[in-house]
């Protein structure tokens, strides 16, 4: 007959303590395909290490162990888990089923290992041959032991294995269930398997054809009953080829499960590791939100304020490229002329500006005031609150009248009605004509400034001759650049500069400086985001510290899962998605306080918010990938466990 198993001069030793223990010393063991074997002896003879060996689930430490002519010790981790997988099955005394699936969930793991896209049948079919079809959706505590040990032997069956390993079968059974049990191990027998039984009942092994007895890790008898050998010819198994594995789609529906019911199993831990992700999550979704609609008013203010602008100011360039604004070299002239001699020019501004003491009465304050013409108020887009703005005549006559921004107007009169009350800047009284429109604080802001005609301001409150900035508008956005180069010129050829000399004035095109400030914000934005993924680092912390107790607490179910058959990369995935799930479910809450935070900012902020998709999937995504990242130790831990070290855990 052909032989399956061929171990000679087996040894295995383990240390406890500062001992040496012998479990195996030198046995040899040699089984026929179809037998039906007992191994036997009492209670620390060796027969479990033996087992374990025998079925690929631990390597001796000398000797060779040929299965099926195929060396063990030249088998890779995963080549030992194909073999589990395909070509042993087994039956553990304690029966190791996982107990969060049902026990057709159970009974097709093994398949699922295998890739097989058929394991849901295949279950049904060999939980129906140890009769229970009608308890396969019921999970492991919803049996009794007789039939989880015929879940135990259904799972063994279903991938069709050549060798059946049995440890104490019979042992957590009463009479009658074991009786069952060694019957069905009668007929698996009759149907051409191999079947070796590892027990210490001499009952149980008087069912089998032949009895291998162990004694202090040493084969003592090894006993045939040729009367049992010879009952009845046994029929003869088809040599199967290997089935070729699918894809690892097949297992994510049971990991997905498992990973769930772990989450669920401990929800308040689950949460624990949750929070580190939900508060990371949606910190960086707030502070985006919050960064970008900072950005959005800022951009908003400068887009009202037309990207057909420029501004020229005094200054030219010094050492390091520095420009300085000390210059007093820009005139009511150079505007004038402008408006004059530069085509496409629709508008031109001339402003000077102060810090002035204002009073009205007991109120007083120290605020801007921006000595401008009346042009000003449509080039910049500033409409009217209440009231008017001045006039060019008014201009022109250097008449002692105010427009006032709305925080000004605010601070000095509150509820009152400002129009035609008095004010006095710098001691001189001015008539207040108009408030502007508020636009909320920031660059350019009309709202805490007060606008006075140029002429009166440059004369009366700051006693000079020349200008501060002049605001131009073209006709259009398009004639932008050839604006400012005839305004270049222009100026260049008043200012008398020589060719090859710097320019003693500078000039700020409006789009330019709304990109830089674009870019600026973008900087902002994305600190504050920067900020706020520390605690998503934080977070994929306390994921793997929480995923390292998870495997250790799971050191048994991780023992079962290889013993029938996962490989290295499945245990990784399941732990790696089961990492996944914390952070993505973390994600989702995250997203859920980030927007919640995001509405509730403006409250306390001058900024509103604004929430973008693309910072909210970024955010889903790191989390994500944290889950991956910080669960990639404990699922490689968990991966390279030792299966037999695993099962013994308790």
């Amino acid at each position: 007959m052909t032989l399956v198993i061929d171990a000679s001069k087996i040894e295995k030793r383990y240390q406890v303590g500062d001992s040496e223990v012998v479990a195996l010393g030198g046995v040899e063991c040699k089984v026929a395909e179809g037998e039906f074997v007992a191994i036997t002896g009492t209670s620390g003879s060796g027969k479990s290490t033996l087992m374990h060996i025998l079925g690929c689930l631990d390597r001796p430490d000398e000797g060779s162990y040929l299965l099926s002519g195929e060396d063990v010790s030249d088998m890779t981790r995963d080549r030992q888990a194909e073999v589990r997988n395909r070509r042993i099955g087994f039956v553990f005394q304690t029966f190791n089923l996982l107990p969060r699936l049902s026990a057709i969930e159970n009974v097709e793991l093994p398949l699922i290992y295998a890739g097989r896209s058929d394991a849901r049948q295949k279950a049904i079919e060999a939980l129906e041959t140890v009769g229970l079809g009608e308890r396969m959706k019921h999970e492991p505590n919803q049996l009794s032991g007789g039939q989880r040990q015929r879940v135990a032997i259904a799972r063994a069956l279903v991938t069709d294995p050549d060798i059946l390993l049995a440890d104490e079968p019979t042992g957590n059974l009463d009479s009658r269930t074991g009786e069952e049990v060694l019957d069905l191990f009668t007929k698996l027998n009759d149907e051409g398997r191999t079947v070796i039984l590892v027990t210490h009942d001499e009952y149980v092994a008087n069912h089998c054809d032949r009895q291998i007895k162990l004694t202090d890790g040493k084969v003592v008898e090894d006993i045939s009953d040729s009367e049992k050998s010879g009952r009845s010819p046994k029929k003869s198994r088809k040599k199967r080829g290997e089935k070729a594995t699918g894809g690892l789609w097949v297992l994510i529906p049971s990991i997905f499960k498992v990973g769930v019911s772990s989450l669920l199993a401990n929800k308040m831990r689950s949460l624990l590791a949750m929070l580190g992700i939900i508060i990371g999550v949606g910190a960086v979704i707030a502070m985006l939100a919050f960064g970008a609609g900072a950005e959005q008013q800022v951009l908003e203010r400068f887009s009202s304020m037309g990207t057909n602008s420029l501004v020229i100011r005094p200054g030219q360039r010094g050492s390091g490229g520095v420009m300085s604004g000390s210059q007093q070299n820009l005139t009511i002239e150079d505007a004038t002329a402008i408006v004059k001699e530069v085509e496409d020019v629709a508008l031109v501004a001339p402003a000077v500006s102060a810090s002035s003491q204002i009073k009205y009465y007991s109120k007083n304050t120290r605020t801007t005031v921006y000595g401008t013409s009346s042009t000003y108020f449509e080039l910049r887009d500033v409409s009217p609150a209440s009231g008017r703005f001045f006039t060019e005549k008014e201009v022109l006559r250097l008449a002692r009248v105010a427009v006032i921004g709305a925080s000004a107007a605010e601070e000095l009169f509150g509820a009152g009605d400002p129009i035609g009350e008095s004010i006095k800047i710098d001691g001189i009284n001015y008539r207040v004509i108009g408030t502007a429109q508020a636009k909320g604080e920031g660059w350019g802001s009309p709202d805490s400034r007060i606008f006075i005609p140029y002429t009166n301001a440059m004369q009366q409150i700051m006693g000079i001759n020349f200008l501060r900035e002049i605001n131009i508008k073209a006709t259009s956005e398009e004639r932008i650049d050839l604006v400012e180069a005839r305004i270049k010129e222009l100026l260049r050829k008043r200012h008398r500069i020589q060719p090859g000399a710097d320019d003693d004035f500078r000039i700020s095109n409006m789009a330019e400086i709304r990109e830089s400030a674009s870019e600026v914000m973008q900087v902002f934005k994305w600190l504050l985001g920067g900020i706020a993924a520390i605690s998503l680092f934080v977070g994929g912390i306390g994921i793997m510290n929480i995923m390292l107790v998870t495997v250790t607490e799971r050191t048994r179910e991780i023992g079962i899962r290889k013993a029938i058959g996962a490989k290295e990369r499945h245990i990784m995935l399941q732990f790696l998605i089961e990492s996944m799930i914390v952070s993505g479910l973390g994600g989702l809450f995250g997203i859920a306080l980030g927007i919640g935070a995001a509405k509730i900012i403006p409250r306390f902020a001058s900024y509103g918010t604004v929430v973008e998709v693309d910072s909210s999937i970024l955010a889903f995504a790191v989390a994500a990938g944290i889950g991956v990242f910080f669960g990639i130790y404990p699922a490689w831990k968990a991966s390279r466990l030792d299966p037999i070290e695993a099962l013994r855990h308790e």
